[in-house]
């Protein structure tokens, strides 16, 4: 979990488009398309005088390139795991006779289940012994009608597994709405699944109705998804006992799309589609403004100045061609003209560095010497809807589970009636577990304690007397079945016990549900333990010896204790221990050692921790002094310093005594928020971290980073390789330019090399693409749309005007006709963050030429909010 990337996993492969110059156009793209494209991936031409039909060969040539199908996103699995896996190919022809193979040793492919001709899934299993950060490659064999077989190619990566139990793949990784028996089958690794497990999508409109456990690491649910659930990405969770298992994507895992998805504009492949204006209506016709993106002027070293940081000036330098927008034609209605608005290019730096003196973000934009003659595409009658598709659901494979009876045995659960609460010397518990919704067949259930031999934690045979006990029910029986448990009634004073109780092996077919049941039994002696004077913490006293296990509701000592598995509530406090497993804190932690493999769960306080290698602090408030080798995810900091260590997730510092991070290095996509920075500061070269608002120290060092607003660089501070800064951003609106404080940054890294601006690649090399957004505050929470588009210019003709394209939901490429208003979806967003981290690609470009890509976010009221410095990609042989 702390190695992979949080916003770039994945991806699925998709080609970049955006502006298209249409009509007028034609015959020039009809040239280019034959003398340039087609030439560079070793096709035959054939001339194609509709820009339509063209789109879609521009398309299909891309997933052809030299005669090789290719899957379109990169698979991923860790080491010592077993996942079914989606795989897919556009214009494939895979059938129930293709075979998968990978061609590696200790990478065995175990099922492969058809589901279209462009879809299979299959089941994999890597092994331990398999390197990770390693590639290798998936042949997709198909023999055809014709007796020839097709080929198709693609990459599985290998990644080291997670330090956490994680979620790892879901099949199908998307559900219809209103949906009432959706089967997907979840994947993890380190996980511990169970018939108590509780799988929870973090929203009410999805509700689990059946579970079936494979193993360990797999299961199945039947999901029943509300026809209002949101289209949106959804995170999933996994409960078993005290563990938890998320999903591996920050921007979540299951998918929810519309039960009738109006359909994005499509590319035809055949003579029958022909543009026809729309007829002229009554009512008043606004000509909508034409945006033309401009090129982006490059600057060979990216490199801030130093005297830049001061967030003012903007330099705009146009050149000598104009930029000739034409209205769309009118109507029989009065027409009113909107202006027109241009896009200004970007000035492009090709080495990624930052003048200290650019660190605010300034547009410094530069246009080439061609003019761009934008004309606006003619209006349809209708746009055609394409169906959207469903792919079957995947069999589950590899269970020992039966399949479901046509009897109805019923539901085995412990009455949600029972009192959680015994006093000690009431002699006996009664636990009662009923039979529900059936009766048919012999069932049992086995009743099992988890008491275990520590403190808060009732001990079998000196707190009770009961280990196991099997229930029965006969045919027909639904009567409810009681279990007497004894209570032993000492003499010492242990406080408040936990007796865990768990419905285990149920048979005859029956279902288990409600498994499990915390009963705390009420010490009845006096507390008459020595009072021990807490330590750095409030001002109440610390009584108790600590536990190592179990739940502290009250203030201890953990001096000279090693912390395993503990729960501090609210009311608890813990003072100078060692944490060798996991800790869940809602109260207070103070001088503590977490020692390498352990994690501590923050939700409340803590204080002077030292922190060993491969230990991990996650959320909450820290503060006074802490030392660290290990990592800090999404903390509060308000202390006097962090020294050391990593740093990952949204670092907020509201120090008041002017704390500050010295000598950390920052995971990928790190962001920190206020305070100051000290020292050595080394973000992720291919994720670097945001700076915002805060004050770098005299004589620091600062690599791999981007420096956002209100950042102070002194002087004496020194850039090293990979510092970037983001640049304003551009929005307009129906009625013209709007002012906006949004800035943006996108750019790319081969072969999981550095963040640059401007990449160079070949077509054998891989490069992941993403953007950041730092939004509009007036934006924060509204509805979005998330636009991507580009310009792509062949190497063999470098001054012709550029083929642009657009991409929508589906990954489909689209010709655009300049209008904003036409622009598809490529995302949607439910509510804006402050920060928007954007995946765009991740995979490998099989042709040659640049692309120049562009990116940004559209509200409902039409605002559109955009990037003026493009991210770069020029791909040569």
């Amino acid at each position: 979990m702390l190695k992979h990337n949080p916003f770039l996993k994945n991806t699925p492969l998709i080609l970049l488009g955006a502006l298209w110059f249409a009509s007028g156009q034609a015959n020039d793209a009809v040239n280019f398309w034959c003398a340039d494209f087609a030439q560079s991936v070793n096709t035959e031409c054939t001339p194609i005088d509709d820009p339509v039909k063209m789109a879609a060969a521009f398309g299909k040539g891309f997933d052809t390139i030299g005669g090789e199908l290719t899957l379109t996103k990169i698979q991923e699995l860790p080491q010592d795991s077993t996942a079914a896996l989606s795989i897919k190919a556009k214009n494939a022809n895979f059938n129930t006779t293709s075979q998968v193979a990978i061609n590696t040793t200790g990478i065995k492919v175990n099922t492969v289940e058809f589901v279209s001709s462009e879809e299979l899934i299959i089941n994999v299993t890597v092994q331990a012994e398999i390197n990770a950060q390693t590639q290798h490659d998936i042949t997709v064999t198909t023999p055809l009608n014709d007796g020839t077989t097709e080929t198709v190619t693609g990459v599985l990566y290998i990644t080291e597994p997670s330090a956490l139990p994680e979620i790892i793949s879901i099949v199908p990784s998307s559900v219809k709405q209103g949906a009432n028996n959706a089967t997907v089958t979840l994947y993890a690794v380190g996980a511990h699944f169970d018939e108590s497990s509780v799988v929870d999508f973090g929203d009410n409109h999805i509700t689990v109705k059946e579970m079936t456990v494979h193993s360990e690491n797999s299961l199945t649910v039947v999901l029943s998804v509300d026809s209002s659930a949101l289209k949106k990405l959804y995170h999933i969770t996994v409960t078993t006992g005290g563990e938890t298992v998320k999903d591996a994507k920050d921007y979540g895992f299951l998918s929810v799309y519309q039960s009738a998805l109006p359909e994005p504009v499509t590319v035809a492949d055949d003579d029958s589609t022909e543009p026809v204006n729309s007829p002229p209506t009554d009512s008043t016709d606004v000509d909508e403004p034409q945006i033309n993106p401009q090129p982006t002027a490059t600057n060979t070293d990216n490199d801030i100045d130093q005297a830049d940081t001061n967030p003012d000036d903007a330099v705009i330098v146009a050149n000598d061609d104009s930029i000739e927008p034409v209205n769309s034609p009118s109507t029989n209605s009065t027409d009113v003209d909107e202006p027109q608005i241009n896009p200004q290019p970007t000035a492009t730096n090709t080495d990624n560095d930052i003048d200290q003196a650019d660190t605010n973000p300034d547009a410094v934009t530069v246009t080439d010497d061609e003019s761009t003659e934008p004309v606006n595409s003619p209006s349809t009658d209708s746009t055609d809807v394409d169906e959207p598709q469903i792919n079957p659901q995947p069999t589950a494979t590899n269970t020992d589970e039966p399949l479901p009876p046509l009897s109805h045995p019923g539901k085995i659960q412990i009455s949600p009636d029972n009192s959680d609460k015994v006093d000690e010397n009431a002699g006996f518990y009664r636990l009662t577990v009923q039979r529900l919704e059936g009766s048919d067949g012999e069932v049992s259930v086995k009743v099992e304690t988890l008491g275990l031999n520590q403190s808060q934690i009732a001990i079998a045979g000196q707190d009770f007397e009961i280990n196991s006990h099997t229930l029965t029910w006969f045919d027909g029986d639904s009567d409810a079945k009681e279990l007497m448990i004894t209570l032993i009634d000492d003499d010492e004073f242990e406080g408040d016990e936990i007796l865990n109780l768990k419905l285990v092996k149920v048979t005859g077919d029956a279902i288990l549900e409600s498994t499990t049941l915390m009963v705390t039994i009420v010490d009845n002696e006096n507390d008459d333990v020595e009072i021990v004077p807490g330590i750095n913490g409030p001002n109440t006293p610390v009584i108790r010896i600590c536990p190592e296990k179990g739940e502290m509701k009250y203030e201890c000592s953990a001096k000279n204790i090693t912390i395993t598995d503990l729960k501090v509530s609210e009311s608890g406090h813990i003072d100078g221990g060692t944490l060798k497993g996991t800790l869940e804190n809602n109260g207070w932690v103070t001088n503590f050692i977490l020692e390498s493999g352990s994690q501590l769960e923050n939700n409340s306080w803590v204080a002077n921790l030292m922190i060993k290698p491969e230990a991990v602090l996650i959320g909450g408030i820290l503060t006074s002094y802490i030392i660290s080798e290990g990592t800090l995810i999404d903390i509060d900091f308000r202390g006097a310093f962090v020294r050391g260590g990593y740093l990952g997730g949204s670092i907020f510092n509201n120090s008041e005594v002017n704390g500050y991070f010295e000598d950390v290095s920052l995971m990928p996509n790190t962001r920190i928020i206020g305070g100051a920075l000290k020292g050595q500061i080394e973000g992720d070269p291919q994720y670097p971290a945001l700076l915002e608002s805060l004050k770098v120290m005299r004589n620091s060092h600062l690599s791999h980073i981007i420096i956002g607003s209100n950042v102070e660089l002194p002087n004496d501070v020194t850039l090293g390789d990979g510092v970037v800064k983001m640049e304003n951003a551009v929005a307009i609106n129906p009625a013209g330019e709007v002012e906006t404080q949004a800035l943006m940054i996108g750019g790319s890294s081969v072969n999981d090399g550095d963040f640059k601006l401007q990449n160079e690649l070949s077509r054998s090399d891989s490069i992941t693409i993403y953007s950041r957004i730092q939004v509009e505050p007036a934006h924060i929470g509204l509805r979005a749309e998330i636009l991507i588009c580009a310009a792509y210019k062949p190497l063999t003709s470098p001054r012709r005007k550029p083929l642009f394209y657009m991409i929508d939901t589906e990954d489909d490429i689209h010709l655009w006709d300049e209008e904003i208003a036409n622009l598809v979806t490529f995302r949607e967003i439910e509510s804006l963050w402050e920060i928007e981290d954007i995946e765009i690609y991740s995979g490998f470009f099989d042709f040659t030429g640049v692309l120049n890509i562009y990116f940004g976010y559209r509200l409902e009221d039409g605002t559109v909010v955009y990037n003026l410095k493009t991210i770069d990609a020029t791909i040569i042989e």
